[in-house]
């Protein structure tokens, strides 16, 4: 009787209600799972071949800083050779090399007074203060850093030491710095060591030599890096579409120079031309800034050196100006090599003889673009343009990154002659002990 009951028929309705909608919440759940579920495969498949890509891409980073460190140990036992074929005698005793009185030499602070790594006793005193006669009298070479002997009072100290070695040092364009050049033109064999930005065969050495001036000459370079750093995995073509502010403003080029008053190369004139032809630029520098390193790369600004920052900026454009001061024959600084390092495509105006500073000299690789290469700015900007849109060409110039063991030699000899680095001041002190 109490199955025909109403209330009993509404309570059997009432579970059967139940059951169905917790079965029909739980297949919700199921499908929402399911659902997530090849959500997240889908993610982990998608991210499987970038995964591949990043260990190949470490693969290879590894497999090439390999190959650098095997170059690098190459490259120190062919010195050991070259020196142990040194002819006569390598002089005795510590080797002391010191700026004149009065003068300091622009270098960085890490100059030691000892030069740590070196096969003999090495003293460098980079003009941190004035010298005594005691300290000229005990030193074995005598240094002018620029505006030499003939425009300092000064110099006419040293030339009471007539057996002292004498050395002049300068980084600065001889085309704007008109006391270095008329010391070399007019002071014939008062030098007997040059340590300058140019190449040994430069024309301008060439014209000295002719005259009868005998001195040894040794490379000062811009390179400033270790050989290793220059092969650093660029960032891909897509993540450079060019940096994206709170104005979606977009940028091809980045630059970054503050000198703007001594130049003779135009310089800025050329940034200018470049910009009014559509080339969208990013400056840091002090002359004509629109951009600020602090504001807008705040990831860059872990990096200690204000050189590293300007680098992993460069490397986020496509383009990065490397614009030099003057024409002068060899005269290549740190500009280049930066934007060689960063990942960027230097575009470089100045030293006519830039190719042979190049890690690509020698070989159909490219790396850089030169602006004399073009007939005016207009053709240059439309390049520019055209090669940012054009992935394989564009990355064309990057591929010599991959192959550090057929980087030209001529740009490890370069990267080696860093003035900043000890083995250089080392090296300097050898010549002085073998009697240069």
């Amino acid at each position: 009787r109490m199955r025909g009951h109403p209330q009993f028929l509404f309570a059997v309705a009432s579970s059967w209600i139940i059951a169905f909608m917790c079965t029909y919440f739980l297949f919700l759940r199921i499908q929402d799972a399911k659902s997530q579920f090849e959500d997240r495969t889908s993610v982990i498949e998608g991210q499987i071949p970038l995964i591949k890509d990043d260990l190949q891409r470490i693969k290879q980073i590894n497999e090439i800083r390999d190959r650098l460190l095997e170059l690098e140990k190459q490259q120190k036992e062919q010195q050991l050779l070259i020196e142990n074929a040194k002819e006569g005698p390598m002089a005795e005793g510590p080797i002391v090399i010191r700026t004149q009185p009065g003068q300091r030499i622009w270098m960085r602070p890490s100059w030691p007074d000892k030069v740590p790594g070196c096969s003999i006793d090495c003293y460098f005193d980079p003009g941190v203060g004035r010298a005594s006669q005691e300290d000229l009298e005990g030193a074995d070479c005598l240094m002018w850093t620029g505006g030499g002997p003939s425009s300092q009072p000064a110099g006419q100290v040293a030339m009471a030491f007539p057996e002292k070695a004498r050395l002049i040092f300068h980084s600065e364009s001889e085309g704007l710095y008109v006391n270095t050049r008329n010391d070399y033109n007019n002071l014939g064999n008062f030098f007997d060591i040059s340590m300058t930005y140019h190449l040994n065969e430069d024309a301008i050495l060439e014209e000295r030599r002719k005259k009868g001036y005998e001195f040894k000459h040794l490379l000062a370079s811009y390179a400033l890096e270790p050989l290793i750093e220059y092969f650093d995995t660029p960032r891909p073509f897509a993540e450079k579409v060019g940096h994206i502010d709170k104005k979606t403003f977009k940028g091809l080029a980045t630059t970054f120079i503050s000198n703007c008053g001594l130049v003779q190369s135009g310089r800025n004139d050329v940034v200018n031309e470049l910009a009014s032809n559509g080339v969208v630029i990013n400056s840091f520098g002090g002359c004509g800034p629109n951009r600020r390193t602090t504001e807008e790369f705040p990831y860059c600004l872990p990096f200690e050196e204000r050189y590293d920052q300007k680098m992993c900026v460069q490397g986020h454009f496509k383009f990065a100006f490397a614009f030099e001061n003057s024409f002068d024959e060899s005269y290549v600084t740190e500009k280049v090599f930066h934007a060689l390092m960063s990942g960027a495509i230097p575009v470089y105006l100045g030293a006519p003889n830039v190719d042979k500073f190049l890690p690509t000299f020698g070989t159909k690789r490219k790396s850089i673009i030169k602006v004399s290469d073009f007939n005016s700015t207009a053709s240059l900007a439309k390049f520019l343009l055209d090669l940012s849109k054009d992935e394989k060409e564009y990355n064309s110039y990057l591929e010599w990154k991959k192959f550090p063991d057929e980087v030209a030699s001529t740009f490890k000899d370069i990267v080696a002659a860093d003035m900043y680095k000890w083995n250089t001041q080392c090296q300097l002190c050898k010549e002085v002990a073998w009697g240069y």
